[in-house]
């Protein structure tokens, strides 16, 4: 093939159905957005060696002198914070991106919510 094709990983994904609802109810809750499908790279030390894995948020965005880490979500399960893949995504978020919180954008239910949390082991809240 093409020497100079991306691995299909690396491209850019298309944008998912109801993007502007979404970026509409950040606005709309007084987000203002700074990036759309923002990268970065989380490391992570495996025993003596340091791994690193690509993330792709789906939105970084500022309000009232804070900046926060976006995942926009559709689907009953997955718009919960009971649903274990949902708060994992939002931790692992809230660990890579320098932000002082994450958002869940709850496309099903039309609304923003500010997820904080208490990391006792860490010595601070994420």
């Amino acid at each position: 093939g093409p020497a100079n094709t991306a691995p299909p990983m690396f491209k850019e994904p298309p944008k998912p159905v109801f993007w502007d609802a979404k970026l509409t109810l950040l606005r709309a809750a007084g987000y203002a957005i700074e990036a759309t499908q923002p990268r970065t790279r989380l490391r992570m030390r495996v025993d003596d060696a340091w791994a690193e894995v690509d993330l792709r948020a789906d939105f970084l965005c500022t309000r009232a002198g804070r900046r926060y880490v976006a995942d926009a979500k559709t689907g009953r399960e997955a718009t919960s914070l009971g649903c274990a893949a949902t708060r994992r995504q939002l931790l692992e978020y809230r660990l890579a991106y320098p932000v002082d919180g994450a958002l869940l954008v709850d496309a099903e239910h039309e609304r923003v919510v500010r997820v904080e949390f208490d990391a006792p082991g860490a010595g601070r809240r994420l």
